[in-house]
């Protein structure tokens, strides 16, 4: 086990795990003793001028006991900064999540789940918000298990492609410029060719490939309208939008739950409102 103490403004591929709570000036609870320490946490506790974390990497575990405990841990954060008010739903969640996973171990595209978790952090973290947030949307609209299975996987994936854009532009604190989002943008391309060879079905592949469109026009990377949109891509594209603005990311501005619907509720034209509201309910009723 390897035990001691990290820096909250260094970058870690390594899952460590705090050794103790950690509490603001106030008395505030920032982290929680054997809390996963996320790039977001990272980011809050450096916020609040605390460098140094005493943490462990909890010895040697295999794939599975990693993947299971960055779920658990990931899903706890999650709920708690989106307020989550059907602790039910949001538990049936994380268990198909986990069976999602688990369950492709011996299947050819685990690389691809198995590669996400070791290159960054953040990335890892934002795919399992998006798959927890898409599965609380589709079990509500009444999806079977099977389906549920289905979007769970695609929206887990969903930025796949993210693995071959440069980790310096991932990374890269504060704003892009055109020619990096440009890079950024063939995300959706690269991951939907990068699934190509794994004879999955389109469904899935769509995910990947319109995560990004806008009931408007107004996305990338074809510029698809309303109803050339399914109902599976819908979702994920709620999913992604609200988790990128309450979580961690390089260039983006971290918001809080309610600034965030709002935001989103004030773009009908672009998100399904049906979808924002039915979410909204879920989480902050």
């Amino acid at each position: 086990m390897v035990s001691g103490y990290i820096n909250t403004d260094s970058e870690y591929k390594n899952y460590f795990y705090a050794e103790n709570d950690i509490c603001d000036d106030r008395g505030i609870l920032l982290l929680r003793k054997g809390q996963l320490i996320t790039d977001d946490i990272r980011e809050k506790l450096s916020k609040h001028g605390i460098k140094n974390v005493k943490a462990s990497d909890r010895g040697q575990q295999s794939i599975s006991q990693i993947h299971s405990k960055v779920i658990d841990s990931v899903t706890r954060n999650l709920e708690e900064r989106l307020k989550v008010q059907d602790k039910g739903l949001f538990e049936k969640a994380n268990l198909i999540l986990k069976s999602v996973i688990f369950e492709n171990k011996s299947k050819p595209w685990w690389v691809c789940i198995n590669a996400l978790a070791n290159y960054l952090g953040w990335l890892y973290t934002h795919s399992i918000d998006v798959g927890l947030i898409s599965l609380v949307i589709a079990a509500r609209l009444g999806y079977s298990d099977q389906e549920l299975f289905n979007i769970g996987l695609s929206a887990l994936l969903h930025d796949v492609g993210k693995l071959l854009v440069p980790k310096a532009i991932l990374q890269k604190p504060g704003s892009l410029s055109e020619i990096e989002q440009n890079i950024v943008r063939q995300h959706c391309d690269l991951g939907a060719s990068s699934l190509q060879g794994f004879n999955l079905p389109k469904e899935y592949i769509d995910v990947v490939m319109q995560h990004h469109e806008r009931l408007d026009g107004s996305g990338y990377p074809r510029g698809l309208k309303g109803n050339d949109i399914c109902l599976n891509v819908r979702i994920v594209i709620v999913a992604d939008v609200v988790d990128k603005m309450t979580s961690y990311c390089p260039h983006e501005k971290l918001q809080d739950m309610e600034c965030a619907m709002r935001r989103i509720k004030s773009q009908n034209e672009k998100y399904p409102q049906d979808l924002v509201l039915m979410l909204e309910e879920l989480l902050l009723a």
